[in-house]
């Protein structure tokens, strides 16, 4: 819920993650930068990307005087949910408690559930009779939360059949894996934004010899803000692979789209679908490979300037 986990450079490209049941993504999202590659979900060592359900503990008030000498454990219990988790911030200039900082929402709660909060004697878990008053648990609805890809490495995803949040791509390269399953929920994919190229691959190694068609949901927004780049593999022969989104909006210049695996395969083309077309003013994007690839949108699209290489505001 908005924390970054840092992969050091200088290490061989490996499955991380490996033994977790899942990754719960919240909304405030999880950066991954990559100093080395990446794999998530690899094999046999399967683990998916989560937006967790239900409701979540948004927030803890309470009041009270007491001194503490210590920093207080926080016990959530109660309610039909798991994994809420607190801590409490302590001035020790006046040994008393000045916020409860959800450190974690928790997922499964429901929105009338009733929780209990007691405060604990770090070496001594149990009620402290003298703690703090709990006044009210808040808890709202858990919301889809953003993965985030920084770092010059690849990160690669395996078959990722219930993450509906966002693929954002800073820097380096996101890659999807051929798996069939791919990402079919994911509502949103941004790409760019920085200096230097972003890509997203679509069916990363697909040799043109099976069908990858919509690997992502064919309902995702694509968002390419500059130096942002989507490549997607060649078909079967003379049968293309086909990726729908619902909406592509364009943002700044240096923006791409084009297929994995151009030269290997000329009579194996693909087609991407729009939608809707939204563009920022001077934006722009670079259609490549323009013989084994076709772009096709709306007809009340049909007025934007583009052509079979280039399309810009």
């Amino acid at each position: 819920n908005g924390g970054t986990v840092a992969i050091k450079s200088g290490r061989t490209e490996c499955s991380h993650f490996i033994g977790l049941d899942a990754i719960n993504v919240f909304e405030g999202g999880l950066t991954i930068d990559c100093g080395s590659a990446v794999k998530i979900g690899a094999g046999n060592a399967h683990v998916p990307l989560k937006t967790p359900g239900g409701y979540g503990v948004e927030s803890i008030a309470y009041s009270g005087t007491q001194e503490y000498y210590y920093v207080p454990w926080i016990e959530i219990s109660g309610g039909s949910g798991s994994n809420a988790t607190a801590m409490a911030l302590v001035d020790w200039s006046t040994h008393k408690i000045t916020n409860i900082v959800v450190t974690c929402r928790g997922e499964g709660y429901k929105a009338d559930d009733q929780l209990t909060v007691k405060f604990s004697k770090p070496t001594t878990p149990g009620l402290d009779p003298a703690a703090a008053s709990v006044l009210s648990v808040t808890l709202t609805e858990n919301r889809p939360g953003t993965l985030v890809k920084t770092g010059t490495q690849r990160l690669v995803l395996y078959q990722q059949p219930e993450f509906d949040g966002t693929y954002e791509v800073r820097e380096g390269q996101l890659l999807q894996s051929t798996s069939a399953i791919g990402s079919p929920k994911v509502s949103a994919i941004v790409l760019g934004g920085g200096a230097t190229e972003a890509e997203f691959q679509s069916a990363s190694g697909a040799r043109g010899t099976e069908s990858v068609t919509n690997l992502v949901n064919p309902r995702a927004v694509l968002t390419l803000k500059g130096n942002g780049r989507l490549s997607v593999p060649a078909g079967q022969l003379n049968v293309p692979n086909v990726q729908e989104f619902a909406e592509l909006h364009v943002a700044g210049t240096g923006n791409k789209i084009g297929m994995i695996n151009s030269d290997p395969y000329p009579l194996r083309p693909i087609e991407v679908r729009f939608g809707a077309f939204s563009f920022e003013p001077d934006s722009q994007v670079i259609l490549q490979d323009k013989e084994n690839f076709r772009v096709y949108a709306p007809v009340e699209m049909a007025g934007m300037p583009y052509s079979a290489e280039i399309f810009s505001a």
